[in-house]
């Protein structure tokens, strides 16, 4: 995963039904997903290029059906973190999963009543205390 700057967009013309229905459709929950599974098929199919290793290579690295691997790299899986951290290892990586601000807290839009947490134990307790 990449350590890019957010995408800054500017807002839809208000008087472009299509901008807007566009911009409204790129912040869905469903658009998002598809684009973490996109993003991160796409690093599964390059880091086994870098290795030179093939979807069985990868199957047996998982202890999994070649069938499996199939799924998962077709884009229609829905991956769960047991699978992401096993697909990690048979490529030789750690998996880390990470927040990335939104292009509008980047420019500043932080929303009302939002807190900045530190990281590590300190967001942890900042959860157990909200919670």
């Amino acid at each position: 995963m990449s350590n890019q700057k957010p995408e800054t967009k500017t807002p839809a013309d208000p008087d472009d039904p299509f901008a807007v229905f566009f911009e409204g459709a790129e912040r869905s929950p469903g658009h998002c997903l598809g684009l973490a599974k996109l993003e991160f098929t796409e690093e599964i199919v390059s880091r086994m290029r870098v290795l030179g290793m093939t979807k069985a290579d990868l199957a047996r690295g998982m202890e999994v059906q070649p069938g499996f691997v199939t799924r998962v790299l077709s884009g229609r899986n829905n991956f769960e973190l047991g699978t992401m951290v096993k697909l990690a290892r048979a490529l030789d990586c750690n998996l880390r999963c990470r927040l990335h601000p939104s292009a509008s807290e980047a420019r500043g839009e932080e929303k009302k009543g939002s807190k900045r947490v530190g990281s590590g134990a300190r967001a942890i307790e900042a959860f157990k205390r909200s919670a």
